[in-house]
């Protein structure tokens, strides 16, 4: 399981970086075909976060290398990220609202995804 969440939190990850900077040119990622890719990336992503969880929820990771506090962590900044995301969805629109959190939700998921490859690795 722990490898599912490392795989499906990559391709959000991924997934997310390219929705970023499809953003970030002039014209921007719009239509529903990006919207489809939005949606697919924060599906994967929430599969990703509840695989991390199932893990979690197992034997100690980490404690040897003293990372044991970086699956919660990780868990626990993904979800933020998860929610930003949910926040994001319901400021479609746009607006400096959705320009105010579009980045707060890519900080928290990059975040918690660093803390996931530091404790995937070191676990």
């Amino acid at each position: 399981m722990l490898q599912a969440a490392f795989w499906l939190l990559s391709i959000a990850v991924a997934a997310g970086v390219v929705i970023g900077l499809r953003h970030l040119r002039p014209g921007g990622a719009a239509g529903p075909r990006w919207r489809l890719g939005g949606l697919a990336h924060g599906i994967v992503g929430i599969a990703g976060l509840a695989a991390l969880i199932i893990v979690l929820r197992g034997p100690l990771r980490g404690a040897a290398m003293g990372v044991a506090g970086f699956g919660p962590a990780a868990a626990w900044t993904i979800a933020l990220a998860a929610g930003l995301g949910l926040v994001i969805l319901m400021l479609r629109r746009g607006g400096q609202a959705f320009a105010a959190v579009v980045p707060v939700h890519a900080l928290m998921a990059i975040t918690g995804y660093v803390v996931f490859l530091a404790w995937w690795a070191l676990g």
